[in-house]
C-alpha cells in the first residue's frame, strides 16, 4: 500500500519475495521511520485543540457513520465482551 507520505507498506509472512519490487521503483529499505511521535518530548510536548463545527466534534462522527461500519474501538470491545 502507497500512502501520502511516500511510504509503502507490504502486509505478508514472505518479506522477501518482494525484494525484486523494491529497485525498479526507487524504494529504500530504512530501519526506522521517523513518525509524529518522534517529534514529541517533555521539551516539545505539542499542544492540541478540540474542534467543533455545527455542534459536532470528532467523537461524534462513528455514530454518524456507523451505517458504514465505523465505531469507536472501546464500544466495539464492550459489546464483544458482552456476547
Amino acid at each position: 500500500m502507497l500512502d501520502k507520505y511516500d511510504i509503502v507498506t507490504i502486509y505478508s509472512q514472505r518479506l522477501a519475495s518482494y525484494e525484486d519490487f523494491y529497485e525498479p521503483h526507487k524504494i529504500e529499505k530504512v530501519d526506522h521511520l521517523i513518525t509524529a511521535w518522534d517529534l514529541f518530548s517533555k521539551e516539545h510536548p505539542g499542544i492540541s485543540e478540540r474542534i467543533e463545527i455545527n455542534g459536532k466534534t470528532i467523537f461524534d462522527l462513528p455514530e454518524e457513520l456507523e451505517e458504514w461500519g465505523i465505531y469507536l474501538w472501546d464500544d466495539w470491545v464492550k459489546t464483544k465482551k458482552a456476547h
